[in-house]
């Protein structure tokens, strides 16, 4: 099998789930929810490309 690189990326905190196996909302710390701007998003895709 070939090797590959993944990772996830975490983008928002929108998600209405609330999943008790979720590390955003296990710990009941989610009273404000965050999300990136376009800008942010774009940045870090950039950075992702130039790592890998």
């Amino acid at each position: 099998m070939k090797p590959y690189f993944s990772f996830q990326w975490h983008i928002t905190d929108e998600c209405d789930q609330r999943c008790k196996h979720c590390y955003i909302f296990s710990g009941g710390n989610y009273n404000c929810l965050k999300s990136m701007s376009w800008q942010e998003i774009q940045d870090t895709f950039n950075n992702c490309l130039d790592f890998c």
